[in-house]
């Protein structure tokens, strides 16, 4: 309530309007403790019978108050919000000019005190009007804040939210919107997780003997080959081959035999694990999915105890959808795909703990319902090469190849 005083009295004849700074002198009349308050919004002629009256107003609407005794005095409202006119000797007129709130006293002829609180709202009925029609099945109050309009309420589908917010920019330059949509939306999640693990090995090696009159040489790193027995006369040998060998050729001549064992091998393995869950997700929660497992990790505490925690590991998927309407879903997704690293353990007392290695993607999209989303490029590349070979003669250029695999 602004900082001033207006009053309005009421002649017992002539119903003539005047300004007073304050209120009659008389004899006070001990008051006791006003009762809950009674409201007033929608009745023609409110009755002012408890000590405190709520009335509720539009922009340029017009309300009555009556008393039941004759009205001597009104004073203490705000001239700038309210407007107050005598119509009789128990009733006045209050007509709203300004959004805002103000209050002002009643004396009756008895001497009697009744207060009168005003709530003046803004006139958005053009507009509430429109989303009755509009939207029958909408449950949706419009009230004017300021220059600005709220709207709260439900709506049956979010799509709506969007058309109403369109409808009221027109009518206002600022919409705060507090709309919900009625009931549970859920979204049904069809994800399908692909793990592909590719290896790839090469492997060339060559081992040979060489057998004369007079000695025999055999290079076989790697245990390709084991040279068994050793005939001299006539010349022959006898040797053990291991499945790893692909290919053997010989030279034999009248004092010498030369043989030659060949690993040539080019192995490709592709490996595909598919899972197909289908996640049902609350709009604005989150779903979660784990296929893997967990390994448990020793806490030390207090007194010497330990506590066992469990760690997730494996491939693991955490999705929260928001509906916005128009078909249209915001999507935040966070894929993980984690495997042991014995690597990197830490061994305590006889408990050892593996290592994790992460590969992690956290993303938000927005799609339309039906819409396929694929992230890809979580890849873990490993490299491992291995050599047998004899010293000194592997290390040689060119040559060196006979003498290492």
């Amino acid at each position: 309530m602004r900082g001033f005083h207006h009053s309005v009295q009421v002649a017992a004849m002539l119903l003539a309007l005047s300004s007073s700074s304050g209120l009659f002198c008389g004899t006070r009349h001990a008051v006791a403790q006003p009762p809950e308050p009674t409201s007033a919004v929608n009745d023609v002629a409110v009755p002012i019978t408890s000590s405190r009256t709520q009335v509720e107003l539009v922009e340029k609407f017009t309300k009555v108050l009556e008393t039941k005794n004759r009205i001597v005095r009104v004073n203490g409202f705000d001239p700038l919000i309210l407007n107050v006119m005598a119509l009789s000797e128990h009733r006045i007129s209050v007509t709203a000019l300004l959004q805002g709130m103000t209050s002002f006293i009643i004396t009756d002829e008895t001497g009697a005190n009744f207060t009168a609180e005003v709530f003046v709202k803004g006139d958005a009925r053009a507009l509430q009007m429109l989303i009755d029609r509009k939207f029958p099945n909408a449950s949706v109050e419009v009230f004017k804040v300021q220059e600005a309009v709220a709207l709260r309420g439900w709506v049956t589908q979010s799509e709506h939210i969007t058309q109403i917010v369109e409808f009221a920019e027109q009518y206002y330059p600022k919409v705060l919107n507090h709309m919900k949509v009625g009931g549970v939306q859920q979204v049904l999640l069809k994800v399908k997780v692909m793990e592909a693990q590719r290896s790839l090995i090469r492997e060339l090696g060559m081992n040979f003997t060489y057998l004369s009159r007079s000695g025999y040489v055999n290079s076989a790193p790697g245990a390709l080959n084991t040279l068994g027995t050793v005939t001299y006369s006539p010349l022959a040998f006898t040797s053990t081959n291991s499945p790893d060998v692909t290919g053997s050729f010989g030279i034999v001549g009248n004092n010498s035999i030369f043989n030659s064992y060949i690993s040539a091998l080019h192995n490709e393995a592709l490996l595909k694990v598919l899972a197909e869950p289908e996640m049902v997700a609350t709009n604005g929660r989150p779903a979660t999915m784990l296929s893997g497992g967990e390994f448990p990790i020793l806490v030390p505490q207090s007194l010497g105890t330990v506590s066992i925690q469990w760690r997730e590991f494996g491939v693991r998927l955490e999705a929260v959808p928001f509906v916005l309407g128009g078909g249209a879903l915001r999507l935040d997704l966070q894929p993980e795909v984690s495997e042991r690293d014995f690597s990197n353990a830490v061994t305590v007392g006889s408990t050892t703990v593996p290592g994790l290695t992460v590969r992690r993607v956290n993303t938000q999209v927005e799609m339309k319902f039906g819409q396929t989303l694929m992230l890809a490029g979580l890849i873990s590349k490993r490299q491992t090469s291995t050599t047998h070979k004899i010293p000194v003669l592997g290390e040689l250029p060119y040559v060196g190849a006979a003498f290492r695999r």
